[in-house]
């Protein structure tokens, strides 16, 4: 089945330092992920600090994040929750958030 929609992981970011000579992952430990087929916001939120968002959307999409999110304003409350365009040819994309942050997601 062709993916369709928005797909979000909720994961920690990788530890911060000088790994130069070592390969560190950019996420760990996954905490939740959700695949939303329609435009809205995600059921789970970010419960630790920390926490990254990684969005994959399967077509040109506006999200925004925060405690109540709405993609569907040009503007948002705050800066960190203002919506922004992802395209598909992105391919995942990370977006630090706070503790209790959701996603919201409209078709572009």
């Amino acid at each position: 089945m062709a993916f369709s929609g928005l797909h979000v992981l909720c994961a920690l970011a990788g530890q911060d330092g000088d790994y130069s000579n070592t390969r560190q992952p950019l996420l760990v430990s996954p905490q939740w992920s959700q695949t939303m087929a329609a435009a809205g916001t995600t059921t789970n939120a970010a419960a630790s600090a920390g926490s990254i968002f990684r969005v994959r959307v399967s077509a040109p999409t506006y999200i925004a994040t925060g405690s109540a999110p709405d993609a569907s304003q040009t503007t948002g409350s705050t800066t960190s929750s203002a919506r922004e365009l992802i395209l598909p040819d992105d391919g995942p994309v990370d977006r630090y958030v706070a503790v209790g942050d959701k996603l919201a997601w409209v078709l572009a």
